[in-house]
């Protein structure tokens, strides 16, 4: 599916979780609405991993989505302009 110009790696949305521009990962943020309190801890622990999140705390986050994922909300990334 990378060939699909349409992808959350393409999208103005998503910031990656490593380091531009060779990430460590395909993984990313997917900023398109503001972030969601998981149902559950059980499930803020499997969107995002044990981390550092303090037991019984809650946590707003963004959807976690590999590069190549794709969805009905891609927005390309803007160019920029030159200073002048």
């Amino acid at each position: 599916m990378a060939d699909r110009i349409e992808r959350c790696e393409t999208c103005k949305f998503w910031d990656w979780l490593g380091n531009e521009p060779e990430p460590e990962t395909d993984k990313g943020l997917c900023r398109r609405l503001p972030p969601v309190i998981p149902p559950t801890a059980t499930a803020l622990v499997e969107w995002h991993g044990p981390g550092d999140i303090p037991y019984g705390s809650l946590a707003a986050v963004y959807p976690i989505t590999d590069q190549d994922d794709w969805c009905g909300e891609w927005q390309p990334i803007p160019a920029v302009e030159p200073m002048q």
